[in-house]
């Protein structure tokens, strides 16, 4: 009765020290990223990267370590951190969204940052690589987030921009009408659904194809 009772105390003291562990482990960093959020929110950007770098280096394996990542990558990405050059930035931002999805998987954040940095290649802001080589980066980034991550909120996004990027900027027409129709199949009630029926219609049309539409539509 006695080793029965110490073994039953010993498992409910060791399920608890594992699961306070655990809970210690996940929210490594938690302060200090609320702190860094609120410098970026003061608009004091250089503060919050430092801030963010901070727990990147003390907590590289907890989860605010892919949060500061991803704030660090919004930051070079979308605001001018004072004493950086602007195309410094923009690496460093594509640095940190690239560590994020390499270093983390199965997080939400994994899938905003291959969101973000499809949009860093889309716009054709990484130098030394050329414009279809970009634009194809773009496209697998996006693909990234509608097949590893379908129920985070950039799915939807990602799947439009495939089919825009493909119509657009690649000319590859018969493939946006494949993503298109995949779009309004997955979501039928999106925001979007106007645009890619917009995108359909004019699928292949030259500028002056769509002039000459709209004048006979405006008659």
């Amino acid at each position: 009765m006695f080793f029965r009772t110490h073994r039953f105390l010993f498992t409910v003291v060791s399920a608890f020290l594992i699961l306070a562990f655990t809970y210690c482990s996940s929210n490594k960093g938690r302060e200090e990223f609320e702190g860094a959020t609120k410098k970026a929110g003061e608009k004091k950007y250089r503060e919050a990267a430092l801030l963010f770098q901070s727990i990147v280096d003390k907590y590289p394996k907890s989860g605010y370590a892919a949060k500061s990542m991803i704030g660090l990558a919004d930051l070079y990405g979308n605001h001018h951190i004072e004493g950086t050059q602007r195309e410094d930035d923009y690496r460093k931002a594509t640095a940190y969204y690239v560590q994020i999805t390499s270093s983390f998987s199965n997080i939400p954040e994994v899938g905003k940052a291959s969101f973000e940095l499809g949009k860093i290649y889309q716009s054709l802001l990484v130098p030394g690589i050329t414009k279809e080589e970009s634009l194809k980066r773009a496209i697998a980034c996006y693909r990234t987030v509608i097949t590893g991550y379908p129920a985070t909120p950039d799915a939807e996004p990602a799947l439009f921009m495939i089919g825009f990027v493909q119509a657009n900027e690649l000319k590859q027409i018969d493939s946006a009408k494949i993503s298109y129709q995949s779009f309004l199949q997955k979501y039928p009630k999106s925001k979007y659904v106007n645009s890619v029926m917009l995108e359909l219609n004019n699928l292949g049309a030259s500028p002056e194809d769509l002039l000459k539409k709209n004048q006979e539509t405006a008659k």
